[in-house]
């Protein structure tokens, strides 16, 4: 450190004219000295801080740019892991939703085939059902020709006891009047029978 031109003898000089004692002029001159240097900083010093400031800033700057570098790299590093996690993820999800779609077809097939099942069920019911019904039904056609049937045979009778009591020709038309209407109600009653049975 280059020390500041301080002129100790002139000020000492210029103290004692001013009636100061020369001792005590010595030592006040010795501590502003000293004070000078020690605190006062020269045009050396600040071209030594200048150069010392410039260096910590190259220095700084050098850091910076490998501390840039290296979080290029790091940044670089962690986008590639973080592609591949995202890879994997990916798959991984796929993976599942395959699986998953496999469990939701097993699982709407078995819903499927229960259904066909219960349905299969309910279809064989209903046709018990109408086949008990078509039986009553059938059943209640045949009493009811037996029925008709009955009418028929006594129709006849009053048909045999009318043609004696009466003559032939008045007894052939309204019998075969009534006979007509007889038969056309059978036949009536057996083409409904015969849809039902079919």
């Amino acid at each position: 450190m280059s020390t500041l031109a301080f002129d100790t003898h002139q000020f000492v000089i210029d103290l004692t004219k001013a009636d100061m004692p020369e001792a005590q002029a010595e030592a006040l001159a010795r501590h502003y000295a000293n004070l000078l240097n020690d605190r006062l900083a020269t045009k050396d010093d600040l071209a030594m801080l200048r150069a010392a400031t410039k260096k910590d800033i190259s220095e700084l700057q050098a850091a910076t740019k490998e501390d840039i570098t290296e979080l290029r790299v790091a940044t670089k590093k962690d986008m590639s892991e973080l592609r591949a996690a995202t890879k994997e993820d990916m798959l991984e999800l796929r993976a599942e939703f395959k699986e998953d779609m496999v469990s939701l077809k097993t699982e709407l097939k078995e819903d499927i085939t229960t259904l066909e099942h219960k349905m299969d069920g309910e279809f064989a019911a209903v046709r018990s059902e109408m086949t008990s019904e078509f039986a009553a039904i059938r059943s209640e056609m045949a009493s009811e020709f037996n029925d008709v049937r009955g009418e028929i045979a006594r129709l006849d009778q009053k048909m045999d006891h009318l043609e004696e009591r009466l003559g032939a020709k008045i007894i052939n038309t309204v019998l075969k009047t009534q006979f007509a209407g007889v038969v056309l109600t059978c036949t009536i009653m057996g083409l409904l029978f015969a849809i039902l049975m079919g």
